[in-house]
């Protein structure tokens, strides 16, 4: 009797192909369940994470070059990508038993979205990891405090400096109060563009833009012009920066006030008080 063939995979690789399904089927499953409890996303960020760690397990050990690593992140990915899908379409049916072909179809497509969502950070390891081998390992380790938005941050450090200095023209608009919205460069043809004249002779363009949230948004006038790309960018980036915490402030002090003004007969106890 013939010995059956033994697999050729080096131990890499099958730690690899492992990490990989494991990954896949807890974003799939998430996708789903998330809204149930924050234990399912929870167990897929560490999924993920253990990916990057075997990745750079795998890219060391094997000396691969970036085009090796980029290789084998890309295949991942599209492991990845299908065990999401037919996880969530697995969990879709065990949570709801009565779900039509069709919530099931959106939910195996919607399975990937949390890995998706990851392409950006993905590349920018890679190319940490190039740079600076012990941070981008240190970054994933199972033993970093990180939060996911820091080890973000970490990754994208080479890319975020790049930003900054580009000194590439970007086309603007600027409203009455200084802010700045990016129009890009096909804006003659997303918005209604308008001219006049100045008091000095020279010519202005303009056009409205759309802002606030959706059910409330207003159109506003904004003047056309041009700017390098990495001044705008630090300027978004610190308005997203600022706004993210200013938020987070003020969201505080609104309940925080409204507790205050809570009226005793409204009171609802909250778990170990006694009264």
């Amino acid at each position: 009797m013939a010995k059956p063939a033994r697999s050729t995979k080096s131990t890499h690789e099958r730690n690899r192909a492992a990490a990989v399904r494991k990954a896949g089927v807890a974003i799939g499953t998430a996708s789903v369940t998330v809204t149930e409890g924050r234990t399912q996303a929870d167990t897929a960020r560490a999924a993920i994470l253990m990916v990057m760690r075997v990745w750079a397990i795998w890219a060391i050990a094997a000396q691969a070059t970036v085009a090796q690593l980029n290789a084998a992140i890309r295949s991942d990915f599209v492991d990845m990508k299908k065990e999401s899908g037919k996880a969530a379409a697995k969990e879709r049916t065990r949570v709801h038993p009565d779900s039509t072909p069709a919530e099931i179809s959106t939910a195996r497509k919607n399975g990937s979205k949390g890995l998706r969502m990851r392409r950006r950070p993905f590349e920018n390891w890679q190319e940490c990891l190039q740079v600076s081998p012990q941070v981008a390992q240190d970054s994933v380790a199972a033993e970093s405090k990180l939060s996911w938005s820091e080890k973000c941050a970490v990754w994208a450090t080479a890319k975020t400096e790049r930003c900054v200095a580009s000194r590439l023209k970007v086309v603007i608009g600027t409203d009455g109060d200084g802010c700045i919205h990016a129009l890009g460069e096909n804006y003659k043809e997303s918005y209604e563009v308008e001219t006049r004249d100045l008091a000095d002779g020279t010519t202005e363009e303009f056009c409205l833009v759309t802002v606030g949230p959706k059910g409330a948004t207003e159109n506003i006038e904004v003047v056309i012009s041009t700017a390098p790309s990495g001044e705008i960018y630090q300027q978004m980036r610190r308005v997203v920066v600022e706004s993210r915490n200013l938020l987070s402030n003020a969201r505080k002090f609104l309940t925080d006030v409204e507790d205050e003004q809570t009226e005793a007969q409204y009171e609802i106890p909250t778990q170990g008080d006694q009264s």
